[in-house]
């Protein structure tokens, strides 16, 4: 975590739920008696930055010009490290830590890393995911390289996902 001095920069907006759950969650793990005991927190939750599966799957107008700008905005505001909570924004994890210079959070590693310590090697990990994080195979690499295995919904419960 970054010093109290800084503060956990979220950024956000790429389902402003998953923004706002993840931000819940972050309040409700910090061990605090009082609102002074918890992490200062900078969002920017921005719902506009083009849509991650689109331009993945179908060319559309990339995201990354605005989540690069986002993620310049919360190390301006003086974040010590940023969280996105939107898997498929993953995608451009690299060219986005690369023009801050604070640590950006990779939910896949950390989630991969966990599952590997719950789990244990050669246990099966499901993937409930948009289509897009599915198909550029966010997940299948690192899982495999922690030696678990991946678990993927048959085509009728994928439909209701994304």
């Amino acid at each position: 975590m970054p010093p109290m001095d800084r503060k956990v920069g979220i950024l956000g907006g790429m389902g402003p739920e998953a923004t706002a759950a993840f931000f819940r969650e972050v309040i409700r793990r910090t061990p605090a008696e009082r609102d002074q005991d918890h992490l200062p927190i900078v969002v920017v939750n921005d719902p506009t930055i083009p849509d991650r599966t689109e331009h993945l799957l179908r060319g559309g107008p990339s995201p990354l010009p605005a989540l690069i700008e986002a993620a310049r905005t919360l190390e301006a505001a003086g974040a010590g490290l940023i969280a996105i909570p939107c898997n498929t924004a993953h995608a451009y994890h690299s060219e986005i830590a690369a023009v801050v210079a604070v640590p950006v959070l990779h939910i896949v590693e950390e989630t991969a890393d966990e599952a590997r310590r719950l789990l244990g090697p050669g246990a099966g990990v499901g993937i409930l995911s948009t289509r897009a994080t599915l198909q550029i195979c966010l997940y299948q690499p690192l899982l495999a390289e922690r030696g678990l295995d991946t678990v993927l919904p048959p085509d009728s419960v994928q439909r209701l996902v994304s």
